[in-house]
């Protein structure tokens, strides 16, 4: 006799059930993320009505959150970001919400622009300055907002000056000759690149 209609409703925690409503096209749920109940069914031009199907549905309308692990050896920078060297290994970690999810389907990052898809600890090659953002997806698109982190390799080490401000004779062996009252003896130092540690 052929289907004469079709009506679906929904439940979750939030709102409960809404009314039957008559089925006309594709239609979406409520806005709250987590569980739901899909109930939908048939009815024929005889009066004949199909037992209620019911689905359980998670929504989850939520990106990612990534966190990167700096390594050692690593230092804090006096202006911003942190000091690095190219030895230092960086891991990106992310869990997806809310507790039901669609679980995360990639981690990616940049380096000064350079987009990578995160597959395990990576290092940085090239002193100075490198801007990292970084992110991940979850398996329905949700992807998060890019975080943004400055970091600074530097590879060189320091350049140290010995100063004695006394009268000082050159030794015959190695070195110089003092007497045990010298007291004005001053070390400095000078590193080499543009951000200091």
């Amino acid at each position: 006799s052929g289907v004469a209609s079709t009506a679906y409703r929904y439940w979750n925690s939030s709102s409960g059930w809404t009314t039957w409503t008559a089925y006309s096209g594709a239609f979406t749920l409520g806005a709250d993320e987590g569980k739901y109940y899909l109930e939908f069914n048939s009815t024929d031009n005889l009066g004949n009505a199909e037992s209620s199907n019911n689905w359980t549905i998670w929504v989850d309308n939520s990106a990612p959150t990534t966190t990167l692990t700096i390594n050692s050896p690593n230092y804090p920078s006096a202006v911003d970001g942190c000091n690095v060297t190219s030895a230092t290994t960086f891991t990106l970690s992310a869990i997806d919400n809310p507790a039901h999810n669609a679980s995360v389907a990639f981690s990616w990052y940049t380096d000064n622009g350079v987009y990578s898809v995160y597959s395990g600890a990576f290092t940085l090659s090239g002193e100075g300055a490198h801007t990292i953002t970084y992110g991940s997806q979850d398996n329905l698109g949700n992807n998060e907002s890019a975080n943004t982190v400055t970091l600074w390799v530097d590879d060189t080490a320091p350049t140290t000056t010995l100063t004695i401000n006394e009268q000082v004779h050159p030794s015959s062996q190695t070195g110089c000759n003092v007497t045990s009252s010298t007291t004005m003896i001053s070390v400095s130092y000078t590193h080499l690149r543009a951000h200091e540690t």
